[in-house]
């Protein structure tokens, strides 16, 4: 994805955020729990990310596919 894509993505992101419009689905809000996070942390990060964070696509250890990803380091991110 280009960085006029990864706007495009960022600030869809952030409205739907704002909006309080993201759901998670099961296997999401179980990696969240391995990671020790819960889905205000996630929603925090989400609200922050910058077109800074976008690295790209990598595979899902868990799921065998690919997806694109902000910053792998998102406990980082978190302030809990």
């Amino acid at each position: 994805m280009g960085p006029r894509g990864a706007t495009r993505v960022l600030a869809e992101i952030h409205r739907l955020v704002a909006r309080r419009l993201v759901r998670f689905t099961f296997k999401a809000s179980e990696e969240l729990g391995e990671a020790v996070l819960d889905e205000k942390d996630a929603l925090q990060i989400l609200a922050g990310l910058s077109g800074a964070d976008v690295v790209g696509r990598i595979e899902s250890e868990r799921a065998r596919n690919g997806f694109t990803s902000s910053s792998p380091k998102l406990a980082d991110r978190c302030s809990t």
